[in-house]
Formats: structure tokens, sequence, C-alpha cells
């Protein structure tokens, strides 16, 4: 080629890219009973008088005289006997169904216990796997848990139902609870798994981030990747359009440079995306893939012209390619070595915001927990 070229040299990549929960799992829970009282048994019904045999006028049995005054006395004697034996066995009944209905209600309240101490058993069967989740969120990014995170993830909706369970369990058992005390626990029952269920919710949120956050800066180190294959093709197809002495070799060399641009563009492209996709400041990345490719544009018109024979156009367009590409020489040198590191930055940013729900749903279970264990001793 007639003209000289100057070309970027892009510095090589480098390569590279628990403030520990002291969780109190509720550890203790309402003391089994050893048994249920046992029911008093059922008390039989009062006899009732028995009816001294009457015949009536018409009947065939007939007493008389002063046999019969005596007759009449012993069964008033009799009846009287009766009458109090009947109202001492319907004390007795009365206060055998005091007794029962005494041990229903020490029954009932041993029940509520119990009950009680199995939700407690329920939440603490989800802390179990919680506590590892909470670890996670000390150190969301940490790229050595990420199979940890996944699999948390897939528990996640089975921990969630279990925890919906716990709070509608809690508001049916309210009903049975004595006092204000009872009533409270239960309450707070509901609220622990409630919380739970937020630590839960925004822990997920922050893992799916997490992963796509992987993949973004995964991504966009692909995509440098690329630029840095794209310039040193751009290189090479400059050197040998310099070179070239034939028709054909001038060809195949501007076709290389036609592709070494389309490379910068897809890479703003993608560069684009990221930006607008995530919010990350990729602007300085963005200002050298534009420059590059107006640069390149040159050189392929340069190229174009040489072939043409045009060689005042060559001349131009050489120019103009030059000073291009001294100025894509000046913006390269201040930046960074991937983008990957902005588009981190950037993640990093929105999970602040994921951080501080959890904190937030974090401090109601600790809250709600702090009255289960004052209740349970």
């Amino acid at each position: 080629m007639a003209v000289d070229f100057d070309f970027l040299h892009i510095k090589s990549r480098t390569a590279g890219s628990s403030n520990e929960l002291s969780f109190d799992v509720l550890e203790h829970k309402s003391a089994e009973a050893d048994g249920k009282a046992p029911r008093s048994p059922a008390y039989p019904m009062a006899p009732k008088a028995s009816q001294g045999s009457y015949h009536g006028v018409s009947g065939t049995s007939t007493l008389s005289g002063q046999a019969e005054v005596e007759k009449r006395k012993k069964a008033r004697r009799s009846y009287r006997i009766r009458l109090r034996v009947v109202a001492a066995i319907a004390v007795v009944a009365l206060i055998g169904i005091g007794v029962y209905m005494g041990m229903s209600i020490h029954e009932q309240r041993m029940d509520f216990a119990d009950r009680v101490g199995l939700l407690v058993e329920r939440l603490e069967g989800v802390d179990r796997e919680l506590v590892e989740i909470d670890e996670m969120m000390a150190d969301p990014f940490n790229e050595e848990e990420g199979a940890a995170r996944k699999e948390a993830l897939s528990k996640i909706p089975r921990l969630t139902t279990e925890l919906n369970r716990i709070s509608v369990d809690a508001q049916s058992l309210a009903e049975l609870a004595g006092d204000d005390r009872s009533r409270g626990v239960v309450d707070h029952i509901g609220k622990a798994a409630l919380a739970r269920n937020g630590m839960m919710s925004v822990a997920g949120e922050a893992f799916r981030l997490s992963t796509e956050a992987s993949e973004q800066t995964a991504r966009s180190d692909e995509v440098w990747t690329n630029v840095l294959n794209a310039d040193q093709q751009a290189r090479e197809a400059i050197s040998a359009a310099n070179k070239a002495t034939k028709p054909e070799a001038a060809s195949s060399a501007l076709e290389s440079l036609r592709s070494s641009k389309e490379g910068f563009e897809a890479a703003l492209a993608e560069m684009q995306d990221l930006s607008a996709t995530y919010g990350a400041d990729l602007s300085a990345q963005q200002a050298y893939l534009e420059k590059k490719i107006e640069a390149l544009g040159y050189a392929v018109e340069t190229s174009e012209a040489l072939l043409a024979g045009n060689r005042d156009a060559a001349k131009e367009a050489n120019g103009r390619y030059n000073e291009a590409d001294e100025e894509a020489v000046q913006l390269a040198a201040n930046l960074p070595p991937s983008p990957s590191g902005a588009v981190q930055s950037c993640f990093e940013s929105m999970m602040d915001g994921y951080l501080a729900r959890y904190n937030e749903a974090r401090n109601r279970t600790v809250e709600a927990d702090s009255v289960i264990r004052e209740y349970l001793g």
C-alpha cells in the first residue's frame, strides 16, 4: 500500500474477574406432657323410683282397714328413703361432671402447650436450612458458593410453603389460648413464620441476582476478549494491505478489515445492552469502541480507494484514519483492563437494596423469636 498506518496496541487484560450471623435458632420448646389425664368414667343415670302395684277399684287384689294404712306408711317411708338416695346420686353425678369438665379444660391447656411446642419444632426444622441461607447472604457474590446458592434456591419454595402452614396453624391455635400471654406467643409464632418467609423471599431474589451478576460479568469479559481479537485482526489486516502487491492480496486484506470492524460493532452493541439493561457505566468503553469503528471505517475506505486506483481518495481517507486512530489510542490508554469491574459494581449497588430488605426481615425474626423464648422459659 502506498500509505503507512499506525496501529493501536491495547494492553492485555489481567486475569481475574462471615460477618457470621449469630442466628439464634429456637432451642427451647414446651416440655412434652408425660400423658393425658384420664377421663372420669361415665356416670349412670339415677334410678327412677319404682311405682307401687296399684290395681284400682277394679283390681283383684284389695287391702282393707289398718293393714292398708300400714302399707301406705311403709310405702311413704320407702319412697322418702329412695328419694334421698336419688338426690345423693344426683349430687355425686354433678360433682363427677364438674371434675370431668375441669379435667377437659386441663387437657385443652396441655394440648395447647403441646401444639405450641410442635409449632416451635417446625420452626426449628426450617431454621436448620435457613441458617445456611443466612450465612450465604453475608457474601452473596462469593463465587465458591455458587452451587450452594443454586441448591438453596431449589429448597426455598418448600420452606416457604411450610412457613405459610405454620402461620395458618398458629392462627387456628389462637382460638384455644386461655389468656393474653398464650395468645401473644401464638401471635408471635405467626409473626416469626412470616418474618422468616420474608428472609426466604429476599434471599431468593438476591441469589438469582448473584447468578445473573456472574453471568453478565462473564459476558462482559467475553465481549472484551472479542474486542482484543478484533483489534489484533485489524492490525494484521492493515499490515497485509500495506504489503499487498496484487489485487487479490489487497482484496483479502480489505475483507479482513471489514470483519474486524464488524467485530467492534458487535462489541459496541453488547456494551450498549449491558449499560441499558443493568445501568452499568460503560461510557468509556463505548466511546473507545465508537472511535475505533470510525477509524476502521476510514481504513476500509482507504483500501477500497486503492483497489479502485483512486490514490487521492485513498490519501484523504488514510489521513482521517490516522487522526481517528490516534484518538482511539488516547481513549484506550485510560480504560480499565476489562469492563467486568463496572458491571460487577452495578450489581453490587443493586444487591445493597436486597441486603437492606433482608436485614429488616431478619430483625423482625429476631424480635418475634425473643418473645417466644421468653414464653417457653
